[in-house]
Parts: C-alpha cells; sequence; structure tokens
C-alpha cells in the first residue's frame, strides 16, 4: 500500500468513527428525549393541547437531525456521565513508531548533552557512496506499526457499518424520490376544480386566514387524498368520487382541515420526518417520533379546523373522519386526513373531550419547550471534551507518572492556553522547523494585501494515528516547488508561501475568505496545505485549482521519525557549523514521487552540524527518501546526500536502478550514518545558498509603475497579469505574473538592463494576450498587435510609467424566465463544460426583471449556465458563444 493509500484510508476511517459517534449519540439521546415527551404528554394529554404537544415532539427529531450539537453544563446528559471514571492518559503527541531498528529512536533532540552518536565501523566519502550503498535484499521486509494499523483499517468494522449505512442513506433517498414521481403524475393527470363552491371555500378561508400563497385545489381520479401536497405552492389533492359523495358541510370541513395544514406550514413537518426516516433509517426511534408528530399536528388541525366550522359540527365532523378512514386510499407518501386507523380512537376522544386552552397553560408549555430544548440540544461538556481533547479528565493522573518516571512526557498543554512564543516554540523541537519565527508570520500577513486571486475558505482538521485532534499545529498554504515563483524580486527570494496558520485544540484550522495568488482565469494552479505538527512528520496534501468553497479537509499526521549523521572533511576531521539543506522527501515504492519538495522555497528547512559534525533532522515520515544538500562544501551543487528515513527499506519494491528517476533515490544512506565531503572554502559557494538567504538588492533596479486601462473609458481594469523578460515571444503561462489592483495599477522592479513589459493572460470581459493552454487548434488564441501588449524599455536608471489599453468584449446577457414566460430573479453560476465549477466564474445575482449581464468572453466560450431561484426553482442551460466579439449574445435559462 502506497503513502496515498495509507493516509486515505486513515482519513476514511477516522472520518467514519467520528461519524458513527455522532450517530449513537443522537441515537441514544434522541432515545431519552423521547421517552421525556412522551410521558410528558400522555400523562399531561388533557392539560396540554395539541399545539403545544407537537412542539415539544420536535425536540427528540431535531436531536436526530442534528449531529453535532453545542456542549453545555446545563445538558440534561451531564447526568449520564460518569464523571469520576478518567480514561486511561495516552500520549499522542510523543507517540512513536515502533520499529525493529535502532535508528528510529528518538534522542534528545539537544547536541549540548554531547551524546555520543552509535559507531559506524567505516567512514565513506560521497564518491564512493554507490560502493557503500547498504545491500538490503537479504533482509527480510519489517512491517511498521503504520502498515499494520492499516491492514487493520482495511477490515475496519466501523467502516463497514458507515458504508451500509450509506448506502441505506441512499436507498430510502431514491423511495422518497419515487414517491415525489408519483405523486406529481398524478397532480399532473389531474385537473383544477372549477366547482364555484369549493373555489368559493379556498378564496374566503385565504382571504380571512391573510394568507399571501395561492391556493389550488386538485380533482384527480385517483383514490388518494384529501391531501395537501407543496409547500410554496400548495395543493389540495381531493378524489372525484369524494367531491360527489360528500355534501357541501363536510366538504367545507375536508377543506377547512387542508387549508389549515397549509396556514400551519405541516409541509415542513411533514419534511422534517421525511429526513428523519432517510437519515436513520435503522433506527425504530426516528419512526416512532415521525409517527406521534404527525398525530399531534392532526390534533391540533382538527382543534382548529372545529373551531372555524363551529361548535356544532363537532359531532359531524367526528363522523366525517370515521367515513374517510373507511374509504380505499393510495397514500404514495402523502398524509390523508383520516388515512391512520390507528391513531383515529384517540383523534375522535380529543374532538369529544378537548384539552382546555389558556394562556397560563400556553405559557407554561412553551416554557417547558424552551427548557427541554436547552437542555436537551446540548451535549455533555464533559464528554465533548474527552473526546475531542483525549487527555483533559487524565492529566493529573498523567502529570503524576510522568513526575515519577522522566522517560514518560507528561502531556502538552492546550493549544488555546500557548502564546505564539510557545507554539513556536514547540515547532523548534524539530531543529530543521526553525524557520517558523516571529518574522516569518509577520512576512506572510503583511504580503496578504498583494494577493488578487480568488479568495477562498479553507478549513480543515489534523489528527494523529490514534484519530486524535493534533493542536498547536503550523498550517502552511503554498504552491509546490515547481510553481513557486508567484512572487520573486529580481536576484531575490522566492515566495511560495500566501498562508499561514494554527490548529487549536481540537486539531481545526481555518482560513475564511483567503486572498490567493493570481492565476489566469480558468487556467488550473496546483496548490498544498502543509502541516508542521510537533513530534509530527510533516505532511501535505495537493489541491487543482481555486475553489471558493472548498469541503472540509482532514490530515492525518504520523509520529515523527529521525535521522542523524556526522559529516566529516577529507581528512577524518568533523566539519562544525556545516549547514544542510532538506531539500525533498521521496516515496522510493511510487517511481521516485516527489511527496515534498523545499527546493527553491521560503521554507528553510536547514540545521547545522555541531563542533563534532554531528546533526539531526526530525518531522520524518517513514519508508522515504530525503535529500539534504551541504552548503558551502566544493561542488556542493552535485554532493546531494540521500538518506532513508527507515532501516531496511524494501529493495524490491523501490524504483528500478535504471529507471530516469531512480537519481532520487539511489544511492542513499541508513537513517544512521557518517560520510565525509570535501572541505568548505573560507567562504560560502553563494550560488549554492538557498532563496530565503539572498538578498534582492545584488543588482541595481528600477521601478516600472503599470497603467491598464478600459480602451472605450472607465477608468482601470483590475485583474490583469503585468510582468517583464528579457526578450517576450509569449505570455508565459504561471503565476508568476503580479496583476493589477482595483485601480488597474500594477508596480514592477526590473533591472537596469533593456527589458520588455507585457500585459495580458486570461481576463474575462476583456480582449488580452495569451497563450494557448492545450495544443489543440481548435482553443481559441489571441492575436494582438504586439505594440498592444509589449512595451521596450531601454537601459536606464530612472523610474518610468506606462499605461497600456485593453479592448472590453461584450458581456453575455443572461435571461432567467419561467415556463411560463415570466422573469423572475435568480443567482446565475457559469462554469466551462466538462471542467468543474472550481473552474469557472463567482457567482452573479440577475435583477429583478432576471436579467444579468455575465462577462465571459474571450476566456471561454462552451460554457453551462445553472440559474437557482430564492424558492428553489431551477434551470440549466449549455451555451456556445461566437467568437464574432462584435455580435452581443443573449441566453433564455428556464426554470422550474
Amino acid at each position: 500500500m502506497n503513502s496515498f493509500q495509507e493516509t486515505t484510508m486513515v482519513s476514511l476511517t477516522a472520518e467514519s468513527e467520528f461519524l458513527a459517534e455522532l450517530l449513537w449519540r443522537a441515537t441514544w439521546q434522541a432515545c431519552v428525549l423521547t421517552v421525556i415527551v412522551l410521558a410528558v404528554t400522555t400523562g399531561l394529554r388533557r392539560w396540554i393541547t395539541p399545539k403545544w404537544r407537537s412542539v415539544l415532539w420536535l425536540v427528540p427529531a431535531c436531536r436526530l437531525l442534528i449531529l453535532l450539537v453545542p456542549v453545555s453544563t446545563f445538558s440534561l446528559f451531564n447526568l449520564f456521565e460518569l464523571s469520576n471514571v478518567a480514561p486511561a492518559p495516552v500520549d499522542h503527541a510523543y507517540a512513536t513508531l515502533k520499529m525493529d531498528v535502532a535508528a528510529t529512536e528518538q534522542p534528545d533532540s539537544s547536541f549540548a548533552r554531547e551524546q555520543p552518536l552509535p559507531d559506524v565501523s567505516t567512514a565513506t566519502t560521497i564518491d564512493a557512496l554507490n560502493e557503500l550503498t547498504a545491500d538490503t535484499s537479504s533482509v527480510p521486509p519489517t512491517a511498521s506499526a503504520m502498515d499494520l494499523e492499516i491492514r487493520d483499517l482495511e477490515w475496519s468494522f466501523t467502516s463497514v457499518l458507515i458504508g451500509v449505512w450509506i448506502i441505506g442513506c441512499v436507498a430510502a433517498t431514491v423511495l422518497w424520490a419515487r414517491s415525489h414521481v408519483l405523486i406529481s403524475r398524478v397532480i399532473a393527470n389531474g385537473r383544477a376544480s372549477t366547482d364555484p363552491k369549493l373555489v368559493e371555500i379556498c378564496e374566503s378561508r385565504r382571504r380571512a386566514l391573510r394568507l399571501r400563497r395561492k391556493i389550488q385545489c386538485v380533482v384527480v381520479d385517483d383514490d388518494i387524498g384529501p391531501a395537501v401536497c407543496g409547500l410554496f405552492r400548495p395543493r389540495i389533492l381531493l378524489p372525484s368520487s369524494l367531491i360527489r359523495e360528500l355534501s357541501s358541510a363536510e366538504l367545507r370541513s375536508v377543506m377547512v382541515h387542508e387549508i389549515e395544514h397549509i396556514r400551519r406550514w405541516d409541509g415542513i413537518y411533514s419534511l422534517l420526518g421525511r429526513l428523519l426516516t432517510v437519515i436513520h433509517w435503522f433506527n425504530p426511534v426516528a419512526y416512532v417520533i415521525r409517527r406521534n408528530l404527525r398525530h399531534q399536528i392532526e390534533l391540533a388541525v382538527d382543534a382548529s379546523t372545529i373551531a372555524a366550522v363551529g361548535e356544532n359540527m363537532r359531532r359531524s365532523y367526528g363522523e366525517l373522519l370515521i367515513q374517510l378512514a373507511q374509504r380505499p386510499s393510495q397514500t404514495h407518501g402523502i398524509v390523508h386526513m383520516a388515512a391512520k386507523r390507528s391513531n383515529l380512537r384517540s383523534r375522535i376522544d380529543e374532538i369529544a373531550i378537548p384539552a382546555k386552552a389558556s394562556r397560563v397553560r400556553s405559557s407554561l408549555a412553551l416554557l417547558a419547550a424552551v427548557v427541554l430544548m436547552i437542555c436537551g440540544l446540548t451535549d455533555s461538556a464533559s464528554t465533548q471534551e474527552v473526546n475531542f481533547n483525549g487527555q483533559t479528565q487524565a492529566t493529573s493522573e498523567s502529570d503524576r507518572v510522568g513526575d515519577a518516571n522522566p522517560a514518560i512526557a507528561s502531556p502538552k498543554k492546550d493549544a488555546t492556553s500557548l502564546t505564539l512564543e510557545d507554539k513556536i516554540r514547540r515547532i523548534h523541537e524539530t531543529p530543521n522547523w526553525r524557520f517558523v519565527d516571529t518574522d516569518f508570520i509577520k512576512s506572510i500577513e503583511a504580503r496578504q494585501a498583494e494577493l488578487h486571486g480568488t479568495r477562498m475558505t479553507v478549513r480543515g482538521n489534523v489528527i494523529d494515528e490514534q484519530k486524535q485532534p493534533v493542536g498547536g499545529a503550523f498550517v502552511v498554504l503554498r504552491l509546490p516547488s515547481a510553481n513557486s515563483n508567484m512572487r520573486q524580486e529580481l536576484d531575490g527570494p522566492v515566495q511560495d508561501v500566501f498562508a499561514v496558520g494554527w490548529t487549536n485544540e481540537l486539531g481545526q484550522f481555518a482560513f475564511d475568505d483567503q486572498p490567493t495568488p493570481w492565476f489566469e482565469s480558468g487556467n488550473p494552479l496546483t496548490w498544498e496545505i502543509c502541516v508542521f505538527a510537533p513530534g509530527h512528520a510533516v505532511e501535505s496534501r495537493s489541491f487543482l485549482g481555486m475553489d471558493t468553497q472548498m469541503p472540509r479537509v482532514t490530515i492525518p499526521v504520523t509520529s515523527e521519525l529521525q535521522i542523524h549523521g556526522t559529516i566529516q572533511d577529507s581528512d577524518g576531521k568533523p566539519m562544525a557549523q556545516l549547514e544542510l539543506s532538506h531539500l525533498e522527501i521521496v516515496n522510493p515504492y511510487d517511481q521516485a514521487k516527489l511527496d515534498l519538495s523545499f527546493l527553491h522555497s521560503e521554507i528553510h528547512s536547514t540545521v547545522r552540524t555541531d563542533e563534532r559534525g554531528r546533526f539531526q533532522i526530525g518531522g520524518l515520515p517513514p519508508e522515504r527518501i530525503v535529500s539534504l544538500l551541504p552548503i558551502g562544501a566544493t561542488g556542493s551543487a552535485g554532493a546531494v546526500i540521500r538518506v532513508a528515513t527507515t532501516s531496511g527499506l524494501e529493495v524490491d519494491r523501490m524504483i528500478e536502478r535504471d529507471s530516469p528517476r531512480a537519481g532520487l533515490v539511489y544511492p542513499y544512506f541508513e537513517p544512521t550514518f557518517e560520510a565525509s565531503i570535501a572541505s568548505p572554502p573560507n567562504d560560502l559557494a553563494k550560488g549554492n545558498v538557498p532563496a530565503t538567504e539572498r538578498s534582492s538588492n545584488t543588482r541595481s533596479t528600477r521601478t516600472v509603475t503599470v497603467r491598464v486601462l478600459n480602451a472605450d473609458g472607465g477608468g482601470g481594469v483590475p485583474g490583469v497579469g503585468v510582468g517583464w523578460e528579457s526578450n517576450v515571444d509569449r505570455i508565459p503561462i504561471s503565476p508568476g505574473m503580479q496583476a493589477t489592483d482595483d485601480g488597474g495599477n500594477a508596480t514592477l522592479n526590473v533591472p537596469q538592463r533593456p527589458v520588455e513589459i507585457f500585459v495580458g493572460g486570461r481576463r474575462f470581459g476583456f480582449l488580452t494576450q495569451y497563450a494557448r493552454m492545450t495544443t489543440s487548434t481548435s482553443e481559441y488564441k489571441p492575436t494582438l498587435e504586439r505594440s498592444a501588449w509589449v512595451r521596450p524599455v531601454s537601459v536606464g536608471d530612472q523610474d518610468l510609467e506606462l499605461t497600456f489599453e485593453v479592448q472590453p468584449v461584450a458581456p453575455l446577457k443572461v435571461v432567467v424566465q419561467t415556463k411560463d414566460g415570466t422573469p423572475t430573479a435568480a443567482e446565475l453560476q457559469v462554469a466551462r463544460r466538462g471542467w468543474g465549477e472550481q473552474f469557472g466564474l463567482p457567482t452573479f445575482q440577475t435583477d429583478d426583471q432576471g436579467e444579468a449581464n455575465v462577462p465571459v468572453r474571450p476566456v471561454m466560450f462552451d460554457i453551462e449556465i445553472t440559474a437557482t431561484t430564492e424558492d428553489g426553482m431551477q434551470g440549466r442551460i449549455a451555451v456556445n458563444l461566437s467568437r464574432d466579439f462584435d455580435e452581443s449574445e443573449v441566453a433564455i435559462v428556464t426554470v422550474k
């Protein structure tokens, strides 16, 4: 199993167990609430009216639907927690993989203690690495703890149960959709009633109740109804045979009953009940709650109906219910006026002897409902704390153990109680992570104003191997090294990081409305999340495209491994204060895939040797090859040291030695090694200093201010790419270009030699120069005059100002209307067909006439437009736009 499969399995299992825990807690807590409500509504049936009984039944229904509820000291479920029983302390923060080699045991991270490294029989030179690479073919492969855990996870019973639950939810949803289709067919085959009596009853009751919604009575030939369908456009279904059988007074009672359902918005209750049985299809409590909720609603509507038709109709109304219950009827998933014969007796009893209503009783019932909501829709504070923090109740116990045995680390401080200095100090426990400091963090924060890309929200959590949250982890959003030219000053440091943050005590991190590096519209851009968690291996996740709303990300981290080395010169003397830069982490089992690269990155992962030439690098994952560059050594550009993080790698599974990428793996040292390299000169070789060490002032520069204007007037144009080259023949497709700000301005630092300033890149609504993203000749490519997008700048030291003009392209006019041609306001989502929503445009809002002008060309031509109204109607249309920009385009979207 490769690294991606391992981490995916850990993530899926962790999420499965978390979801199973939520379902279980919702189930048993809803059971408790159901028992309480059942006891109250049964024992005080004559004292509480059906209206308030239905409100009380909403509490257990909401507890089942809301899987994750807030914690509270007022929670009813604090009574069910055994607070005097503390769980066994588990030291997750310092847990390590148990390997059968001494190299993976972690010694003290400080070299000040002068502890000797394990003896090594031979000292080698870099030139002899091929000869001294350990022959691991005779070493039997050893399964790491991670492998054993993954094999157990593959057969996780919890994961199987969650899979069955998901299948059941899908099946229940399909049945729900099927019943909806059947009802839609019945309504389509029916006809709107033109009976003056029915029309007059509907209109008179609607006016009396001041209902704004239009009520339509549909007569159907099927034996279905009387019932109400629809929430925003309600329809009353009446069988034609029933209309012929009932008298005018009985028909009025039926209509008043159904209109009362519409007035009370009982369709919402019906929807909640359906959601209950979809999410908790396996849970009999959900069906009990749904049945009792429906029953109390019918009792409340019966009382309202009698109040409307008159007390003298109480007996005849009860007889009407009995008559309707005897009729054959098809349900199709809707609730009929008297469909449940099992509830008929209690409805007749309630009609005969109703519960008396009063302001005092209503106030007390409301108070009881509020108290039950506060106490029942919150969770136990102690349980939540133990579940997510993992060490809360066991802190004092583990502290005593830690004091008695210094070899056992005591739990770390809660992440929320740590200051920034404390967090940085914990990160620095890994020697090569000392690039994290206040200056680095402030520089990233100050950079936010320079980011003009899509704003997005990124949220997630970090968990360890025991699925416990990892607090105090440093989270970095960056462009990978292959694209790490997001902003690069002349001969200056590369700026690949665009946001940093920390996880809280629940292991959660959040970047809300985060600006991102600018890149060409519609051009996918790869970026990644890197996590540096104290005591754990560095972990990263890559993503394609900047999506405005990403799904929540779960990043599992493993316990860290370390490598230890001693560097000597060619005379066997230790090389003190030699800097080693950690460049890459390579997976030798997956065609030398690059898991993580710090090459040309401002993440400066380096260490220095001590007086004995020793060094230590931590935060490493198992079964990987890491690349180290001794900075300043003679020929150091080619003297990369490669070291395995785990002893005894399985050679048979590794990349072939004759593969083109084998140089990223072979030759390599074991995790504890000793090597000799040539002595460095007095001055370090400047060309090998990482990008973060270079000065941006090594060469004289000048400032060029570029302004991009709308050729038809209207001021500056934001979001246009601006850059410089010594010889421009095409617009580079990369995030290295800057973007104009809201005023259409951008500032470049360029050398004093002759250069060319260019503007371009894909820009919605304006004709700019850019290159094709594919080799297809059918892809649109602008052919602007070179003078329109390139300006030469001669040699000199004077600051300059340049102005470019870009021609606007007529926007696409989108019109949204209903099936009958009525304009309606809607939200529009435009995306390139076949590319997915993340490579589309932000949402647009039409005006009250359903119209909106959307800039699409010249970036996208084959598009899909989705329109969604406030009341849930939706329409979608595919459009292939013309490449003649002189022609205006109109797209009409019909919603239904």
